[in-house]
């Protein structure tokens, strides 16, 4: 093989490694014997970047919602408005075939428990922050979905009214959580920490 053709061979398997398709996981397990770095999104292709774009513009108009609803009537109101505004932003910026929703660890409504793949990305994030490590959003496939997630960490102090300890919620707050999500387990955070994922899934 001549320096050409030896070069361009090894540019090839390179090139491989660097963008190797990690294929379809079968379980929760197998997606984190994967590894972070094979699924984590440095430089978006069109079609992840779309979901991306959703995420925000969800996150945009649900915030917008919630801190329009803490300012005409406080934290307690804004629980009974999220309960309502969550539903509807899914719906709204749910297009073609991706479904666009939220999921956490530590769900506050119980449909938005992280399923096997979804808690194992989130599992990984934490423990990047722990790391002091950047998060990605990640991009990968199981046998039968497609999936995209980007981090949710609690970013403002507003967010602790409702999500924090027991010195950031007040008691009318809570009993509005009580009251609407019985089950509740999304309190206790702290600035920085992870709340959850917005998540971009699709059947194949």
């Amino acid at each position: 093989m001549n320096r050409g053709l030896f070069l361009i061979f090894v540019s090839f398997i390179l090139f491989s490694q660097i963008y190797c398709d990690p294929g379809s996981v079968s379980s929760g397990e197998a997606l984190r014997s994967i590894g972070y770095a094979k699924i984590s999104v440095l430089e978006p292709s069109p079609e992840v970047q779309q979901s991306l774009d959703r995420f925000m513009a969800f996150k945009g108009d649900l915030q917008k919602r919630l801190i329009g609803a803490i300012q005409e009537k406080g934290a307690p109101y804004a629980i009974q408005v999220c309960s309502v505004a969550s539903p509807e932003m899914e719906q709204k910026h749910s297009e073609d075939a991706w479904k666009i929703y939220r999921v956490s660890d530590k769900p506050r409504n119980p449909d938005h428990r992280a399923n096997e793949f979804e808690a194992v990305v989130i599992e990984m994030w934490k423990q990047r922050l722990k790391n002091q490590e950047p998060l990605q959003p990640v991009h990968f496939r199981t046998e039968k979905e497609e999936y995209v997630m980007s981090p949710i960490p609690v970013q403002a102090a507003l967010c602790l009214q409702c999500h924090g300890g027991v010195k950031e919620i007040k008691p009318q707050t809570r009993n509005a959580i009580e009251a609407a999500y019985p089950d509740d387990e999304a309190t206790g955070y702290s600035l920085g920490e992870l709340r959850g994922a917005f998540v971009s899934r699709r059947s194949l």
